[in-house]
C-alpha cells in the first residue's frame, strides 16, 4: 500500500463583504505520496470538523466532500457548502470562544480517513462574526463610542402636582394622576372630554304687571318696579286710655286730658301727610262743635288734641272724642 503524506495549506477568504456575512470560508491542501510525488487529479474524501476551545474539543460543526486534486496535487473546497453531518454552519458563534478545525482524509475517495490534521483558526475566520455586528447609533441620553455605550442622562428627580382637581398620587417611577369626574345635570351632557348644551338658547318673553316695567332683551333684562307710598291708618275712641278701633303699625297713648301721641310701628323715610277727622256720626247733640288738631308731625309718629265747645272760643280740651287718621308717605 502507498503511503500518501498530506501537506496542508489553509486558506480562508470571504467571500463576500456586504450584506449579509458569509457562510462558508475557502480551504486548500496539497496532497503528496510517501515518495514526495504528488497526488494528482486523485478523488479523494474528506471529512471536516469544527472543534471549540481546543484541538480535542467538541464538535459544533462536522461535514464531508469528495473532492478532485488537480495537477499541482491541490484540493481546494468550501467549508460550509459540503454534505453536513452534524451542526449548522450558520450558527456557530465565533466570537465565543477559539476555534480548531479538524480534516480527516481518504487519499482513495472512500471514508476511511487515514490522514488527520488540526489547526487552530486564527483571527480571518472571525471576519464571518463582523458580519453580525449592527452599526448602534445613540439616541437621547445614550452615547456610543466605539465598544461602550453611556447613559449620558442619568435618573432625575422627577415631580408631578395636579391642579384644577386632579390630583397625583405615589412616588417615581410609580404614578397615579385621577381626575375629577363630571356628570351631567338639567340640559348638560357629558361625553369623554365634551361638554355639551342639550337645550341651547330659547326665545325668553317677560312682561312686566301691577307697576313693574321690563326693559331690554334677552339675555340682559331690566326690571323695575314702581314705588308705591306707605299708608299707615286707624282710628280710636278717646279717653284717658284709648283702644286703637282699627288700623295697624302704630300705637295710641294719651299724655293729658284731650292730648295724644301718636307713634308708628316702622318709621317713614320722610315726614308723611297725616289727614284727621272726628268719628261724629252717632252723636245726637249737632250744637256742639267736636273737632282735632294734629300737629308735631315727624317721621316717628305725631300728636293730637281734641277739642269740644259751641263756638270757637269756647273750644276745650276734652276726652272721649273718637277720631281716625290717615298717614300717607315713603
Amino acid at each position: 500500500m502507498k503511503n500518501i503524506t498530506l501537506f496542508i495549506s489553509v486558506f480562508i477568504t470571504l467571500t463576500s463583504l456586504f450584506s449579509q456575512a458569509p457562510q462558508k470560508m475557502s480551504y486548500q491542501a496539497v496532497i503528496r505520496t510517501n515518495s514526495n510525488t504528488l497526488l494528482v487529479n486523485k478523488l479523494v474524501g474528506m471529512k471536516i470538523s469544527v472543534l471549540k476551545s481546543s484541538s480535542n474539543g467538541t464538535s459544533v460543526y462536522i461535514e464531508t466532500q469528495t473532492p478532485t486534486t488537480n495537477s499541482n496535487g491541490l484540493v481546494t473546497i468550501e467549508i460550509g457548502t459540503g454534505t453536513v453531518v452534524s451542526g449548522n454552519f450558520s450558527n456557530i458563534n465565533w466570537a465565543d470562544a477559539s476555534y480548531f478545525l479538524k480534516t480527516e482524509t481518504d487519499p482513495t475517495g472512500g471514508s476511511s480517513y487515514s490522514i488527520n490534521a488540526t489547526s487552530e483558526l486564527l483571527s480571518v475566520p472571525y471576519a464571518l462574526y463582523a458580519g453580525n455586528v449592527v452599526d448602534y447609533t445613540g439616541g437621547t441620553g445614550i452615547s456610543v463610542n466605539g465598544n461602550s455605550i453611556s447613559n449620558t442622562a442619568p435618573n432625575l428627580t422627577v415631580s408631578i402636582t395636579g391642579q384644577n382637581g386632579t390630583s397625583v398620587t405615589g412616588a417615581y417611577p410609580d404614578f397615579t394622576v385621577s381626575s375629577p369626574v363630571y356628570i351631567g345635570s338639567t340640559g348638560i351632557s357629558i361625553a369623554s372630554n365634551t361638554i355639551s348644551n342639550t337645550a341651547p338658547d330659547r326665545t325668553v318673553s317677560i312682561i312686566g304687571q301691577n307697576g313693574t316695567s321690563v326693559t331690554g332683551a334677552y339675555p340682559n333684562f331690566t326690571v323695575s318696579s314702581a314705588v308705591l307710598p306707605k299708608i299707615v291708618s286707624g282710628s280710636t275712641g278717646g279717653g284717658m286710655a284709648p283702644l286703637i278701633n282699627s288700623g295697624s303699625g302704630f300705637s295710641f297713648a294719651s299724655v293729658g286730658t284731650g292730648r295724644y301721641n301718636i307713634t308708628f310701628d316702622i318709621p317713614f323715610s320722610s315726614i308723611p301727610t297725616i289727614i284727621g277727622s272726628v268719628n261724629n256720626s252717632n252723636n245726637s247733640q249737632i250744637s256742639l262743635e267736636e273737632q282735632i288738631k294734629i300737629s308735631d308731625i315727624t317721621t316717628t309718629g305725631f300728636s293730637v288734641i281734641t277739642l269740644k265747645g259751641s263756638g270757637t272760643s269756647l273750644l276745650t280740651l276734652t276726652n272721649n272724642i273718637p277720631f281716625s287718621f290717615i298717614a300717607i308717605g315713603q
